[in-house]
């Protein structure tokens, strides 16, 4: 096109197919007609992240930003970047940004009291953690509460029902409350996502190590569905949120889990609860997968299924969270452009210890990541069984 917002709009639907290599073509040609176009150059910053480039994108947006610096959604895509590359201390200012951006999906409950401040002291003061965006973000970012109470604060969390159970154990919460319910008095607050800025968080800060645990006694619902068995137990879950902006990259279709049913001394259950596994799944398979996520009423009884599961493997959503924050031994499946926290070029995660990234090679290729994970699956039921040079099937 020789027009630059056509061309710009041709790159953001070839980019969105996964026509990386063509989207930056014609994203290329809109810049050469117009350099300063802020719209183009923000494709061309998402383009460059998704085939991989994050540094390209990264300065792609800081060029943008000299043409457009009040730019919030501009200041979002930066700060993104920056946090994927490691830079927290101009990253997490930058994500700020996203109270701004009116398609960021934030859903605060109103609040009264003054604003936790960056570098302000929470000694001696009560402090609200407000809920902001999805229950795997609940799970990771909670534990910061810790943190908090290390520096002398009274911390009240907000969290959505299902989840009070288990955040209510929480080390240094003084009181975990539904969303909806009435508020802790409290005397200043902060939004869940932001505690990393309020307490210039850097790296070296964070510990991987397992920081909940399934509290009480397994339910007996969720025992009976997983009674002890010797086969190697493993929990699946391969579809995220359905309405997280990203979702169609970051979930796997039902069907390509094809290659992990009937192996040998494997027990697999599915840990789907919205959508179900039910609707996911051919109907062919569900009598071979124990759906034990049909079962579960909240995350406390999820947090017990993955301690019955030797192994986790799931999709970015709000179950590999849990698991991680069990140290439950888990393989997270990645696509090529993650979501920032699981960084770039490692399979470590710094936030779980106990959780392995497996990343696509190429976008939506998911069927290599699946074939990764089978063999790992075939070596370990092998080993459970003793016999360890077994070859897969």
């Amino acid at each position: 096109p020789r027009d630059v917002k056509a061309a710009a709009n041709l790159a953001a639907i070839l980019s969105e197919v996964g026509a990386q290599e063509e989207a930056l073509a014609v994203v290329g040609e809109a810049l050469r007609l117009d350099p300063s176009n802020v719209g183009a150059l923000c494709n061309l910053g998402e383009i460059l992240r998704r085939l991989g480039n994050w540094e390209g994108a990264r300065d792609v947006y800081a060029t943008a930003l000299t043409i457009a610096p009040a730019d919030p959604k501009l200041q979002l895509q930066h700060g993104l970047a920056l946090l994927g590359l490691g830079d927290w201390g101009a990253g997490w200012p930058a994500y700020e940004s996203r109270f701004q951006c009116a398609d960021t999906p934030i859903a605060m409950e109103p609040v009264d009291s003054p604003r936790l401040q960056p570098g302000e002291s929470p000694r001696g003061r009560r402090v609200l953690i407000v809920h902001e965006q999805g229950l795997g973000d609940s799970v990771m970012f909670s534990r910061l509460a810790a943190v908090l109470a290390t520096r002398g604060a009274t911390v009240h969390l907000r969290a959505p029902a299902a989840l009070v159970p288990l955040l209510g154990q929480l080390p240094g919460v003084a009181s975990c409350t539904a969303i909806g319910t009435p508020m802790p008095a409290h005397d200043v607050h902060v939004p869940l996502l932001s505690i990393p800025h309020a307490l210039r968080l850097r790296r070296a800060m964070v510990d991987g190590a397992p920081y909940l645990r399934a509290p009480g006694p397994c339910p007996p619902h969720v025992a009976a569905a997983l009674p002890p068995d010797d086969r190697l137990t493993v929990a699946l879950c391969w579809s995220g949120n359905p309405q997280h902006v990203d979702n169609r990259r970051r979930s796997i279709r039902g069907e390509l889990l094809e290659p992990l049913r009937g192996l040998p001394g494997v027990r697999v259950t599915t840990l789907q609860k919205s959508p179900g596994a039910d609707t996911l799944l051919p109907a062919a398979w569900r009598a071979e997968w124990v759906d034990v996520g049909a079962v579960c009423q909240d995350f406390a009884d999820s947090a017990h299924a993955l301690c019955r599961a030797d192994l986790v493997v799931t999709v970015d959503s709000a179950v590999a969270h849990l698991a991680g924050a069990l140290g439950r031994p888990t393989r997270l499946l990645l696509p090529v452009a993650p979501d920032f926290r699981w960084e770039l070029g490692t399979d470590a995660s710094l936030w779980y210890d106990s959780v392995t990234l497996v990343r696509q090679a190429r976008e939506f290729d998911w069927p290599d990541v699946i074939a990764r994970v089978r063999e790992e699956i075939v070596r370990l039921a092998a080993a459970r069984r003793g016999d360890g040079g077994a070859s897969a099937p």
